[in-house]
C-alpha cells in the first residue's frame, strides 16, 4: 500500500466533502460523552485531537484547543472565546511537551495511518498526572471489521484470496495480541473505502486502522503511567480472558505519570 498516496486522497475528501461532516443537530452530550466530559472538568487546558467540527468546545469552559487536518472542517467550527483550533497533522503536533490536562481522541484513532504516533504525540504533549482518554469504534473479535470494508471485500472484482488473506490476517493478528506481542501497523487498511450515499456519508466508511482495544492497552503499557478504566463488554463471553474486548467500543483511560 502506498501510505502517502492513501492519506492523501482522504485528506482530499475531509477537505472538500461536506457531506462528511453532515451530521445533522448535535444535541447536548449524554451517557458516554457526557462522562468524558466530567472526567476533563478540572482540566485547565484540554485538547481534542481530531476534532472536526470542534462540536464538544460548546460544552467545554475551560481553555479548548482543536487540532484537525481538515481545513474545511476548522472553518466550519464554531470558534468560541475559549477554543483554539489548529491545522495539523495529529502524528506530528506543532505543541510543546507536556502542557495539557486532558486530551480527547474521540472517534479519530480509527482514521490514522500511524496511530502509534499519535499515541506517542499525544503522550509527550500530556502533563504529568494529565489523562488521555480514547473513544471510538473497536474490532477486537477476530474477524470484526466496518460493513464498508466487508462491502468493499465482497465485490465481484475482488478474488476469494484478497478475503482470505484479509481474515488470515486478522486472526493472527488477534493471537499476536493474546501474547502481548506490538503488530499494530498490520491492522491498517490497505485500501481506504470512503463512501458517500445520497448525499449522506456512511459512518466508518474511511477506517483506515481497524482498533482492537487489546493492543491499545498493551502499546500505552510502553509509557510510564497506568490505564485507569477500559470498557468492556456486559455479554457472557467477555468474563474471558481472551474474548474480554469482543465487541466491545473503545472507552479507555489513561493517566500520564
Amino acid at each position: 500500500m502506498e501510505i502517502k498516496k492513501e492519506k492523501k486522497r482522504l485528506i482530499n475528501l475531509w477537505n472538500t466533502s461536506k457531506e462528511y461532516y453532515n451530521e445533522g443537530k448535535f444535541v447536548k452530550p449524554e451517557g458516554t460523552f457526557k462522562q468524558i466530559l466530567q472526567l476533563s472538568s478540572d482540566a485547565n487546558y484540554i485538547l481534542d485531537v481530531g476534532s472536526g467540527l470542534a462540536r464538544l468546545s460548546n460544552f467545554i469552559d475551560s481553555n479548548y484547543i482543536g487540532i484537525d487536518i481538515s481545513k474545511l472542517a476548522l472553518n466550519s467550527a464554531q470558534n468560541n472565546l475559549h477554543t483554539h483550533l489548529i491545522n495539523a497533522d495529529a502524528e506530528n503536533l506543532p505543541l510543546r511537551n507536556k502542557i495539557f490536562d486532558s486530551i480527547l481522541i474521540i472517534n479519530t484513532l480509527e482514521h490514522m495511518f500511524a496511530p502509534k504516533s499519535v499515541l506517542k504525540e499525544s503522550y509527550r504533549v500530556c502533563k504529568s498526572k494529565g489523562i488521555i482518554i480514547l473513544h471510538g469504534p473497536a474490532y477486537d473479535f477476530p474477524i470484526a471489521c466496518p460493513p464498508a470494508i466487508i462491502s468493499y471485500l465482497e465485490k465481484k472484482e475482488r478474488i476469494n484470496l484478497t478475503k482470505i488473506r484479509f481474515y488470515l490476517l486478522r486472526i493472527k493478528n488477534y493471537i499476536s495480541n493474546l501474547f502481548g506481542i506490538d503488530n499494530m501497523n498490520d491492522n491498517i487498511i490497505e485500501y481506504p473505502n470512503p463512501i458517500i450515499k445520497e448525499g449522506r456519508f456512511i459512518p466508518d466508511s474511511d477506517v483506515v486502522y481497524l482498533v482492537r482495544i487489546k493492543e491499545i492497552i498493551n502499546y500505552l503499557r510502553c509509557f510510564p503511567g497506568k490505564i485507569k478504566y477500559v470498557r468492556r463488554g456486559k455479554k457472557w463471553y467477555n468474563k474471558f480472558k481472551f474474548s474480554k474486548y469482543w465487541f466491545s467500543k473503545l472507552f479507555l483511560v489513561f493517566e500520564r505519570k
